[in-house]
């Protein structure tokens, strides 16, 4: 008889156990942590029992959430020209442009990749962005020169089917011993940086952008930065030289390329240099040209 009845007890323990484990909030449990795939194989087995107390404790598991990637990064070869000058209160000033080369605008690819590099939030401008009015077979328009001297004015002008940008950034840092820069003691820093050409016959008409925090400036044949120092160190300020391009029967691989790698250079417009390195090398104007390469119409890179 007692036998009898332990078999009764334990039946009746088992059916209660099994009851709970098809419990609607143990479904729910499932629902959120397997795929459909996953459930239905689950559902063809077994679940394991759970004590009250186990499921009081245990926490529902989520799935996991996609990550944010980093935007993609362009395979091109990027260049930095370093220079330092001073004032005439002796204010040391060491500037660096990091530059890519030159890419046309329709290599959308290699182009937006790059500006994702240094573009924090700008807009990348197209074609129809820089202000051009259409005349005969050019494209031109006027503007001041990147010395901003006596209110003159330059014209830019070109015909046009493409167009080539060298993007990057520049940086300021005060590097004058005993004197820091602050909100309360500010400096206010002009700078002009140029595009010059080694052969005065073989050259493009070029415009600089330089965007500051709530406004942009463009000038002739290079950028003049007017930083509005409040600590030691200004930037990275986001810079654009644009330079036409031109495809025709006379020039069917492009009118201005020979020009941008062959004759094209960036030098900073000063009378004196503290010191001058390209690329972590020192260098001398008349004796160095530092130039950014070009990547043509096929996405070769090309230095020559």
């Amino acid at each position: 008889m007692k036998k009898v009845l332990t078999i009764i007890l334990m039946s009746a323990i088992v059916i209660s156990l099994f009851g709970c484990s098809n419990s609607k909030s143990n479904d729910v449990y499932y629902q959120a942590t397997v795929t459909t795939t996953e459930k239905a194989a689950v559902q063809q087995t077994e679940k394991p029992t759970e004590t009250p107390t186990e499921k009081q404790t245990e926490s529902p598991t989520t799935a996991p959430t996609a990550q944010p990637t980093d935007p993609p990064k362009a395979s091109i070869e990027w260049s930095d020209l370093t220079y330092a000058v001073k004032d005439n209160e002796g204010y040391l000033y060491e500037i660096t442009y990091h530059l890519s080369p030159w890419i046309l605008l329709s290599n959308t690819d290699t182009l937006n990749a790059a500006w994702n590099e240094v573009g924090k939030g700008n807009s990348l401008p197209g074609f129809n962005d820089w202000a051009l009015t259409k005349k005969g077979n050019n494209y031109w328009r006027q503007l001041n020169s990147y010395l901003h001297l006596y209110g003159s004015l330059e014209n830019f002008s070109a015909p046009m089917s493409d167009m080539y940008y060298c993007i990057g950034t520049v940086t300021i840092t005060n590097k004058t011993d005993g004197f820091d820069i602050t909100q309360s003691s500010p400096r206010s820093v002009l700078v002009p940086f140029k595009i010059d050409f080694q052969d005065k016959y073989d050259w493009a008409p070029v415009i600089g952008r330089i965007y500051y925090t709530d406004s942009k400036t463009d000038t002739y044949l290079g950028v003049h930065v007017n930083a509005k120092m409040q600590n030691n160190k200004w930037g990275p300020t986001q810079v654009i030289f644009m330079a036409p391009e031109n495809y025709s029967p006379k020039y069917p691989d492009g009118q201005y390329i020979e020009p941008l790698l062959n004759s094209a250079y960036f030098r900073p417009n000063a009378y004196r240099f503290e010191y001058v390195t390209w690329n972590g090398t020192d260098i001398s104007y008349g004796n160095d040209y530092p130039r950014v390469g070009l990547i043509d119409k096929d996405g070769i890179y090309r230095t020559e």
